[in-house]
C-alpha cells in the first residue's frame, strides 16, 4: 500500500460507540494542536516534515488503511479535531522509511552510535542502542530507564546527548529550562528529555522532584492554575518519559537509582567530529515506520500480531531473573525491544554487572558503615538488656575517622532509625537502639547490605574463646554474649 495525501480525513471507529455522542445537540468539536497519538489502540499518528518549507503534516496509519499524510484529523469519537503543533524543539523524520527487520534496525542504530561516541565499555552500545528503540514505544512500558553520562569536562557527554536526542522518539535537547516551562510540555507530549549540564538544575528541588515523578507511568503531580474569573483551579500533569542527564556532579540518589549511569571518559579512538544528519534522519524515519507496526502491533508483513501490549508478566520474570525489583524497572524496556535473543543476554549480563557495582558502592553508603558498627558491637558483647547505645556505635563508627568528619549521635540515630532499629532509653537516661533479631534477619537477605554481614561474620575457634568486653563509662560491663547471630541477651 502507498501513502497518500489528503488535506484532512475523518477518522471514525465501528466498534463500541460512545452513547453521548449520539445525543442530537452534540458540542462543536473542539481542536487540538498536537504531535501526535494513538487513535483508540486502531491507529496511531505522528508530526512528520516531508518538505523543508512546508508545515509539518501528520503521517497516519490505520488498521488495513494505507498510510496516509494529512494537514489534520477529525476523530468522531472524541468529537476533536486534531492539527499539528506548527514548531516543536526535536528533530522530526520527513516521511516514513520500511526497515528491512528489527535486527538490521538495530545494527543501523548502533553503528551510527559507535561512530559518533565513544564509550568506555562495548555492552554501553548494546544499551544505548535498545533504550532509542523504546524510546518509539514509550506508550508500551509502565516504568522508563534514565540515562545518566557522569564524567569529567570533554569526555563525551554532551556529544551521547546530541546523538541520542537524533535519533530517540521526540528527543527535546532541552536548554535553559525551568520547571514551570517543563509541565505541560510533558504533560501533553512525553518528549524524551535530555539535559545536559545538570549541576545548576539539580539544586532545585522542583525539578528534581518532577523528574523523580517522570521515572513511573501514573504519577501525577499538582499545580494551581489561574481561570478567568480570579480564581485557581488544581491541574494534575503526568510526567512520564524517557530521561536523559548529563554532567559533572553525581546525580541525588534518588535519580541516580533511576539511571543507568556511564562514566565517561575521554576519547581514545577516532569518531566522527559532526553529526551525521542525513544518516541520522534516515534512521529517524525507519524508527516511524518501527513505530506505526508496534504500537498497532502488525508484523512487518502488515498482518497484526498476538499480543497488543507488553504485560506486567514480561517485568516480573525479568525481575525474578536479576532479583531487583528496580533492576527490572530499568532493564525491563530494553530486554523487551532486543531483537535477538543474543542481544537480550547481553543486556541481562550488563543488568546484574550494575547489581554488582551498585552493591559495591552500596559498602560505603553511610547505611552499611552504621550497620557494620552496629554488628560489630553486637559482637563485641556491648549490649545489655537487648540495648546497644548509640555511643557505642558512634565511637565504633568514628574510631578511624578525623576530628573533622566525625558522626554525631543524631546523625547515626537517624541512620539507625532509617534501617529500622527501634530507639529507646536505658536506666541510665542514654539513647540506645534496640536490637530486632527479626530485623536483623532481613537485612541479612537483603542484598544491599549483604556485605556488612560477610565482613563482620565471626569465626571463633574451639581452643580460642572470644574475648571478654572491657568496661568503658559508655558501656556497663555485662557478661559476653556468644558470637552473632545465635542470639540476644535479655
Amino acid at each position: 500500500m502507498h501513502p497518500v495525501s489528503h488535506d484532512s480525513a475523518t477518522i471514525k471507529f465501528n466498534g463500541i460507540s460512545n452513547i453521548l455522542m449520539m445525543v442530537e445537540d452534540a458540542e462543536e468539536p473542539q481542536s487540538i494542536h498536537t504531535v501526535g497519538g494513538m487513535l483508540d489502540m486502531f491507529g496511531v499518528f505522528e508530526l512528520c516534515k516531508p518538505a523543508l518549507m512546508q508545515p509539518p503534516l501528520f503521517a497516519v496509519q490505520i488498521r488495513g488503511k494505507a498510510l496516509a499524510y494529512l494537514k489534520e484529523i477529525s476523530d468522531k469519537n472524541h468529537n476533536c479535531t486534531y492539527k499539528p503543533v506548527a514548531k516543536v524543539p526535536w528533530a522530526l523524520p520527513t516521511e516514513l522509511e520500511l526497515y528491512q527487520n528489527e535486527e538490521s534496525l538495530y545494527k543501523d542504530i548502533r553503528a551510527c552510535i559507535v561512530d559518533h561516541v565513544d564509550m568506555p565499555k562495548d555492552g554501553d552500545y548494546d544499551i544505548l542502542a535498545c533504550w532509542v528503540l523504546a524510546t518509539w514505544l514509550a506508550e508500551k512500558w509502565i516504568s522508563y530507564p534514565f540515562l545518566n553520562f557522569f564524567g569529567n569536562m570533554e569526555c563525551g557527554k554532551s556529544r551521547c546527548s546530541e546523538v541520542l536526542g537524533r535519533l530517540a522518539f521526540r528527543g527535546w535537547n532541552a536548554t535553559f529550562v525551568s520547571a514551570a516551562s517543563l509541565y505541560r510540555v510533558c504533560d501533553q507530549w512525553h518528549p524524551t528529555l535530555l539535559l545536559d549540564e545538570t549541576e545548576p538544575l539539580m539544586k532545585n528541588p522542583e525539578i528534581v522532584s518532577l523528574l523523580n515523578a517522570s521515572y513511573r507511568k501514573g504519577a501525577t503531580v499538582p499545580r494551581q492554575t489561574a481561570t478567568e474569573d480570579g480564581s485557581f483551579k488544581t491541574e494534575f500533569f503526568e510526567l512520564h518519559g524517557f530521561r536523559v542527564l548529563s554532567g559533572t556532579r553525581e546525580l541525588p540518589q534518588t535519580l541516580k537509582s533511576r539511571s543507568i549511569v556511564f562514566h565517561m571518559r575521554r576519547c581514545i579512538r577516532k569518531v566522527r567530529m559532526f553529526i551525521d544528519e542525513d544518516r541520522c534522519l534516515a534512521i529517524r524515519n525507519k524508527l516511524l515506520d518501527y513505530r506505526f507496526n508496534k504500537m498497532l502491533d502488525l508484523g512487518h508483513d502488515g498482518h497484526e500480531g498476538d499480543n497488543s501490549r507488553v504485560g506486567l508478566g514480561s517485568l516480573e520474570k525479568i525481575g525474578q531473573q536479576l532479583g531487583s525489583g528496580r533492576l527490572a524497572e530499568l532493564f525491563h524496556c530494553l530486554v523487551t525491544v532486543a531483537p535477538t535473543q543474543e542481544i537480550k543476554n547481553i543486556i541481562l549480563e550488563y543488568a546484574k554487572d550494575l547489581d554488582k557495582e551498585r552493591s559495591e558502592e552500596l559498602a560505603s553508603s553511610d547505611d552499611s558503615v552504621c550497620l557494620t558498627a552496629i554488628i560489630r558491637v553486637f559482637n563485641q558483647g556491648k549490649m545489655q538488656s537487648a540495648l546497644i547505645l548509640i555511643g557505642d556505635v558512634a565511637a565504633e563508627v568514628n574510631k578511624n575517622l578525623s576530628y573533622n568528619e566525625q558522626w554525631t549521635n543524631r546523625k547515626i540515630g537517624s541512620i539507625c532509625s532509617r534501617l529500622g532499629f527501634k530507639k529507646q532509653t536505658n536506666r541510665q537516661k542514654l539513647t540506645c537502639i534496640k536490637w530486632d533479631e527479626k530485623l536483623i534477619e532481613a537485612l541479612k537477605k537483603d542484598q544491599r547490605y549483604k556485605i556488612c554481614f560477610e565482613a563482620e561474620e565471626p569465626t571463633p575457634t574451639e581452643s580460642t574463646p572470644p574475648p571478654t568486653p572491657k568496661t568503658s563509662p559508655s558501656s556497663p560491663s555485662h557478661p559476653n554474649l556468644e558470637a552473632y547471630p545465635t542470639g540476644v541477651e535479655n
